[in-house]
């Protein structure tokens, strides 16, 4: 396997509208005050993520690594913006979240010269904190994107895991898009109201949000192009187990699944410098959801 340049690799694949769309998920509500971030209840349905992240490929192997942050930039509810208090205070006196993640998978060329990107590992953490975080930067030495800002209370109030994603890349528009699905198997009681057990993301960045810094590199930097969302009990042909998974495995109240600072939860995300593959967040995205739907829908 060999993509001999970036327009090989950027090669047209299947219609990007469905991946691009995007959907809401079930109503959620979430209590910063009760983990003791600087802002108040409320509920919404969707999430509005950017994403700064690198994938690395490895075409002789057929592999990739896909990590990164995907800072939550807002939400809305029934399509109306919803605005919590104090989120993303341009003071730094708020609170914000975001969410971090590492991810590896194949990648194989499709019969009319494009790239499928099929997620086979991925891990993420929705942490919060206090103050107003920073992204955009990439660490020089590894290329791992990297959050900053003076942040204080952080702390992951939900995590999971793979449950299917794919991506694509299209050479007709330039467009890497694709959707993932991932379990929520921990979380902070205190902060999500109410039981919770998926998170769902659709991807789709335009020429613009990502470049190439070399043939087999992506770096993608963009504070728009991604809509998550949280599911409850899976029950609509999604994945059966999850829910079993997020009863059995919810953090007790009052626990601190991670007790750390910025620094620390970007370290975690600097993978070696070999293993980094070509496809970025976008692509992390993509390859996510389609294996999470497949699973969802046997």
């Amino acid at each position: 396997m060999y993509l001999p340049a970036k327009l090989t690799i950027l090669a047209a694949t299947a219609s990007l509208a469905s991946f691009g769309a995007a959907q809401a998920g079930d109503i959620f509500s979430w209590n910063p005050n009760a983990v003791k971030l600087n802002g108040t209840k409320f509920s919404a349905d969707t999430m509005l993520l950017g994403d700064y992240s690198q994938v690395v490929i490895d075409m002789q192997a057929g592999t990739f690594f896909d990590s990164g942050y995907l800072p939550v930039m807002g939400f809305t509810l029934n399509g109306a913006t919803v605005t919590p208090k104090g989120f993303n205070d341009s003071t730094g006196k708020g609170w914000g979240a975001y969410v971090w993640f590492s991810s590896t998978g194949t990648v194989t060329p499709t019969a009319d010269g494009g790239l499928n990107a099929v997620y086979g590992q991925l891990d993420y953490q929705i942490v919060g904190y206090n103050g107003l975080a920073s992204f955009g930067t990439f660490d020089p030495a590894t290329g791992a994107a990297l959050v900053g800002g003076s942040l204080s209370r952080v702390t992951t109030l939900e995590q999971g895991s793979l449950l299917n994603g794919q991506l694509n890349l299209s050479g007709t528009t330039g467009a890497i898009a694709g959707s993932v699905a991932a379990s929520i198997d921990q979380v902070k009681p205190q902060f999500v109201v109410g039981p919770l057990s998926g998170f769902d993301f659709d991807v789709l960045h335009v020429p613009g949000q990502y470049d190439f810094t070399s043939p087999t590199t992506i770096q993608v930097k963009t504070d728009t192009g991604i809509t998550g969302r949280l599911d409850s009990a899976r029950g609509k042909g999604k994945n059966k187990n999850a829910a079993a998974q997020f009863a059995a495995l919810a953090a007790p109240a009052g626990a601190d699944p991670v007790a750390t600072t910025a620094a620390d939860l970007a370290a975690t995300s600097v993978p070696e410098p070999a293993s980094f593959a070509l496809l970025g967040t976008g692509l992390l995205g993509l390859g996510v959801v389609a294996r999470r739907r497949s699973r969802r829908s046997a």
